[in-house]
């Protein structure tokens, strides 16, 4: 049920330069397999340039805070404001 979930979940493709670092991503895609065709696609076109360095692309999923019923209820890090406030207590 967990692979069937993280196929359907939005995705986003983020570009990895080896001169600046992590790049912005594209999407959200529906689905990982939108992403995975989009990510091909991206860095073909990226890489067309065989002088620069080449990039890299990776998928990622997105996760939804609206799920996390199934995981019990979010809780604040230690020492951040949220715990500190005594209206999120």
């Amino acid at each position: 049920m967990a692979l069937a979930e993280d196929e359907l979940a939005p995705h986003v493709v983020l570009v990895l330069d080896p001169e600046c670092g992590l790049g912005p991503a594209a999407g959200p895609f529906d689905g990982l397999m939108a992403a995975l065709a989009a990510a091909s696609e991206l860095e073909t076109a990226l890489n067309a340039d065989e002088t620069e360095l080449p990039v890299r692309v990776e998928v990622v999923r997105l996760f939804s805070w609206g799920a996390r019923d199934r995981r019990g209820a979010a809780t604040a890090a230690a020492g951040s404001p949220a715990r500190d406030d005594p209206r999120t207590r």
